[in-house]
């Protein structure tokens, strides 16, 4: 087994003929590609033409139908992967719980894991709030925030847990 990757900067993936299936309509079609780590790797296409297929593989909620996935050459099946790497997500539409304020979705995953005294999580929670450009915004409800300011949310949200591979549906 190999060492976890220390790279602060990002994980190595390898995408080599990912093919997926719906109702025998085929979706991912011998989909390869490789990103190195700290690289920025955009995919760009029409609706439908399986982005966010490619995203849920690439988090592990989908098992493809051929082909492998790797992270700093472990498969993503892995259990070793799951633990050793940080992965965030952020969703099309924000994924913001509205009973909690901008900064009680921010800090949600520290506070539900104990990860950190409340004035450490406090203190994490405004500076990812800043480097979104949402300073002050910690008592604000998502209800309050414009479409924008609520996926710059997210974006904090996961820039919490200080993630080797961030994802953006």
């Amino acid at each position: 087994m190999n060492a976890p990757s220390l790279n602060h900067h990002g994980v190595g993936v390898l995408v080599r003929g990912l093919r997926k299936s719906y109702d025998g309509q085929e979706v991912l079609r011998g989909l390869d590609f490789e990103v190195q780590p700290g690289e920025v790797f955009v995919i760009m296409g029409p609706s439908g033409s399986g982005k966010t297929v490619l995203l849920k593989h690439l988090i592990g909620l989908e098992e493809p139908d051929a082909g492998e996935i790797l992270i700093e050459g472990q498969p993503i099946q892995s259990p070793e992967v799951m633990s050793q790497y940080r992965m965030a997500m952020v969703f099309q539409s924000g994924a913001l719980l509205n009973s909690l304020t901008v900064g009680e979705n921010v800090g949600l995953y520290l506070a539900e894991h104990r990860l950190q005294p409340p004035e450490e999580i406090a203190r994490i929670v405004a500076e990812k709030l800043e480097e979104v450009g949402l300073k002050g915004t910690e008592e604000k409800m998502p209800s309050d925030l414009s479409g924008g300011m609520m996926k710059r949310v997210a974006i904090a949200r996961a820039l919490v847990i200080e993630p080797q591979l961030i994802l953006y549906d």
